[in-house]
């Protein structure tokens, strides 16, 4: 069997504590507890946890004592050794039952725990003939964690305060909370830049958006000699979390019992808000062209065929003739069936193909009238119809954020949309115009009915199918829509 050891635990919460008479006491306790008893400290193994809550549990997650317990349950530590504290709550000041539990688990293995401040000596043999103490040890438990939860209160009552005067504007200094970012430090009464490391995280973001790969983008930096914390460089798995740090857009962001505070220009910006919004784009769209027109309907698996249950995807011609605004005209942006793709494979019974622009009109204008983009069901929220109407001229002005914005809001809305683009019964789309099928559409929403429209391929007027000729074909691809669906389709 191991040698009996003497172990000295020393902890406070605040580091500033350090500087005080605290660790010489509890040392100083500590060493002559162990001479007066034959026995000597073990230095050998540090149980020191400075600046580590006992409430928050924070000694135990990542601080000595946890390492100390692990031990203790390993069998490393000798039975008949001693564990000195300056009181019990130095232990834990957790919900009483955790902090008990913990202070059996070390007794329980054989070690007494000796209180500085009352000299009491706690294990199983002395606990047996004087079971009293163990109701006093739960009642300065309770105490300690009664004392640390009003503390708390206090503290989050205060820092939601300031928080609010910041955002009022009644106050600008700092907020003692969360971590400082990387390129920062606080000097003052202001934020001072760390050039070096700001500049690698704006060559970071810029490369980011061009479609660089992390890997690529530490290895430029490293090159370059560049460092983004005190360690360096982060792995290249933990660059996209980094970029994507709100701070970098000068916004600090503090959530205190689940309610969320956000400080914009609490921090110097290092980029624009609309370079951080790029970094969430598929890679593909963050570094698009100016004339990239951004899809509505199509590109999120939502759009189907209603003749091969094929997808629909949209194909743009914008080489061609343009109208003298320099926009293309609708003709020129389709929808095509990706069953016609392979025609050696062909398996739509049609080779119909429309202009996308009818269509987008037809689903954002039924809304506008309906009211019934709801993009979360725990959230239900109706878009007011003059935002939509906005929304429909963005659209429509093939504004880019305006049209991801529609396409956002369909995707959220509907759970698939059939498209039949030469009518219900399909007949050729050639001759005149008056004589011209219309676009049949089946609307099958994430929450609700599904509805049917027919929709004027030139000018996307629209009207809901009240007849029950084509009732039985909604409800069969309603019911194959909830059959094929992924089940995650709809967690919100």
């Amino acid at each position: 069997m191991d040698q009996v050891k003497v172990y000295s635990y020393l902890r406070f919460s605040d580091p500033r504590q350090s500087t005080g008479t605290s660790i010489d006491r509890q040392t100083q306790y500590a060493r002559q507890w162990a001479e007066k008893n034959g026995l000597q400290v073990d230095d050998t193994l540090s149980l020191r946890d400075e600046g580590l809550s006992a409430y928050h549990q924070k000694h135990i997650k990542q601080g000595a004592l946890g390492t100390f317990l692990e031990a203790v349950k390993d069998g490393l530590i000798a039975e008949g050794s001693f564990l000195i504290v300056e009181s019990l709550d130095r232990l834990s000041r957790a919900e009483p039952i955790l902090a008990q539990s913990q202070l059996a688990l070390i007794i329980n293995s054989g070690i007494t725990v000796v209180t500085a401040s009352d000299n009491k000596e706690y294990n199983r043999e002395h606990l047996r003939n004087n079971p009293m103490d163990l109701v006093y040890s739960l009642l300065v438990m309770i105490r300690a964690h009664e004392e640390s939860d009003i503390k708390s209160k206090r503290v989050k009552a205060a820092l939601k305060t300031r928080l609010k005067e910041w955002i009022n504007g009644t106050y600008r200094g700092r907020i003692a909370a969360g971590s400082t970012p990387q390129w920062l430090s606080w000097s003052n009464d202001h934020w001072e830049t760390i050039e070096d490391r700001a500049k690698a995280y704006q060559i970071a973001v810029k490369l980011y958006r061009q479609g660089k790969t992390s890997k690529s983008i530490i290895h430029h930096l490293k090159n370059l000699g560049l460092v983004m914390n005190g360690n360096g460089l982060p792995k290249p798995n933990n660059l996209a979390t980094l970029l994507r740090n709100p701070a970098l857009t000068g916004v600090k962001i503090v959530s205190v019992d689940g309610e969320r505070f956000e400080l914009d220009g609490y921090y110097p910006a290092l980029i624009s808000n609309r370079d951080r919004k790029a970094l969430f784009l598929p890679r593909h769209k963050k570094h698009r062209k100016p004339e990239d027109i951004a899809s509505v309907v199509t590109g999120s698996n939502l759009l189907r065929c209603g003749y091969c249950d094929s997808a629909v995807v949209g194909g743009n011609s914008l080489q061609r003739n343009k109208r003298p605004n320099g926009a293309p005209q609708n003709g020129h942006r389709r929808l095509h069936c990706c069953g016609n793709n392979k025609p050696k494979r062909r398996k739509c019974t049609t080779r119909a193909s429309c202009s996308v622009v009818p269509v987008e009109n037809a689903i954002i204008d039924y809304c506008s009238h309906s009211q019934n983009l709801q993009p979360s069901l725990e959230k239900p929220h109706t878009i007011l119809a003059e935002d939509l109407t906005k929304l429909m001229d963005g659209v429509n002005a093939l504004d880019f954020d305006a049209r991801e914005m529609a396409q956002h809001l369909i995707k959220e809305t509907f759970q698939k949309i059939i498209i039949y683009m030469n009518g219900f019964t399909p007949t050729k789309a050639n001759g005149p115009t008056h004589t011209l099928p219309p676009i049949d559409l089946t609307l099958i929403p994430k929450h609700g009915e599904p509805q049917a429209l027919h929709v004027n391929r030139k000018t996307g007027e629209w009207a809901i199918d009240d007849s029950r000729t084509h009732r039985p074909r909604l409800v069969k691809v309603f019911d194959q829509a909830i059959e094929n669906s992924d089940p995650t389709d709809n967690k919100q």
